[in-house]
């Protein structure tokens, strides 16, 4: 007997006991949420390597690799100044030593945000002030960067036999890459 009264009392107070909070009272409200997260880490980075900084012939030398990932929608800006204002100038002009105008040429692998505009072909005229490597091409960037460009030198084939000629010459390339 007092297996078949506790089987009742289970079978008549178990609606109560499992709906109880989910119960709505007639005319009544319920409100449940959900939470929502997206969060992605930020990535804003820029590195060199160093192939060469002898200059010795005409045509191209690749001086090394520069190495972009950036993910923010502000996106980043990379300027380029030329010490010497776009020339490989004389330490010395005691034996007639003159300036060695050159130009810059990046050649990119990988893939650079949609929304940036990059200038691959850099001039000696374009060099005389600082240049826009890469800058914003709109208000936003829509997809990450995760590029290399490879940078080289060019000396025109006009010059070569100024570069057989006594002399030494330098000049210093600064990038600067800006996040914005």
């Amino acid at each position: 007997m007092k297996k078949i009264l506790a089987l009742i009392m289970i079978v008549c107070f178990a609606p109560m006991v499992f709906a109880g909070d989910n119960d709505v009272a007639q005319n009544g409200t319920s409100v449940k949420t959900f939470s929502l997260n997206h969060s992605v880490a930020r990535v804003s980075s820029f590195a060199t390597t160093t192939t060469t900084a002898q200059i010795d012939k005409v045509g191209s030398t690749k001086l090394g690799t520069m190495i972009i990932r950036n993910n923010t929608r502000d996106g980043f800006k990379i300027t380029v100044d030329s010490e010497k204002l776009g020339v490989l100038e004389p330490a010395g002009t005691e034996d007639g030593e003159a300036d060695i105008p050159y130009s810059i040429a990046l050649s990119k692998t990988g893939d650079l945000g949609s929304g940036l505009d990059d200038d691959t072909a850099i001039s000696s005229a374009e060099l005389q002030s600082q240049h826009d490597f890469i800058s914003m091409a709109g208000d936003a960037v829509t997809s990450e960067t995760d590029c290399k460009y490879d940078v080289s030198v060019v000396i025109a084939s006009d010059i070569e036999s100024q570069l057989s000629l006594a002399g030494s010459y330098s000049d210093t390339l600064t990038f600067t890459y800006t996040d914005l």
